[in-house]
């Protein structure tokens, strides 16, 4: 079982490691202290069920749906911009705060982060198509205790990466706990999700 496990934890990174919206939205939090963990924790089970899901060969038929492919993609493209502006907005009135080290910041209450992390990660048509079509299809290739092997290395691919990342940038947090840095951070993360909308409908 060790191949099918190692082949999926090996595809998993590569599907989920390229930089995108959900991982900018990742780091984002992760370096502002927006409660972090819980956002690594929710990409990552998102991650499970949709694999999971894609894996019992769901992800075959919704790639079959153009339509409602198409609908996704303009629907999560509207959603980045909406998200870009926002940060944009925020770069541009310039109002933030130095947290003392250590401190969680709590500007934005769990639950809107909650459901900000759920809302990017499931408008985003790119995660449906990594893990409900790509993962799905490849996973169901396999028969009985293999297609649960390579799931299980996908996931803990999701896990390992999500995680990575927050604790990596956790600890630029304290460098970068500075008004100046956290401008730029929405500036550039403004211009990652404006660029990933474009990619979706272009």
């Amino acid at each position: 079982m060790w191949f099918p496990f190692s082949q999926g934890f090996a595809i998993g990174l590569g599907m989920i490691i390229p930089i995108g919206a959900q991982n900018a939205f990742v780091l984002n939090h992760a370096l502002k202290r927006h409660y972090p963990y819980w956002v690594a924790l929710v990409c990552s089970l998102c991650d499970v069920v949709l694999i999971t899901v894609g894996v019992t060969g769901v992800g075959s038929l919704l790639s079959q749906h153009a339509t409602l492919m198409l609908l996704a993609k303009y629907v999560g493209a509207a959603f980045l911009i909406c998200y870009a502006c926002f940060a944009w907005l925020k770069a541009w009135r310039n109002q933030y705060e130095m947290t003392a080290l250590g401190e969680k910041n709590t500007s934005r209450s769990a639950v809107k982060v909650i459901l900000a992390t759920l809302i990017i990660t499931l408008v985003n048509p790119q995660v449906y198509l990594d893990t409900l079509v790509f993962l799905g299809s490849l996973g169901a290739q396999y028969p009985g205790d293999a297609r649960v092997a390579f799931t299980g290395g996908a996931v803990l691919a999701s896990f390992v990466w999500f995680f990575s990342l927050t604790i990596g940038a956790s600890f630029l947090a304290a460098k970068l706990n500075h008004p100046r840095y956290q401008r730029g951070i929405d500036v550039v993360t403004g211009c990652i999700m404006f660029w990933f909308a474009g990619y979706l409908v272009l």
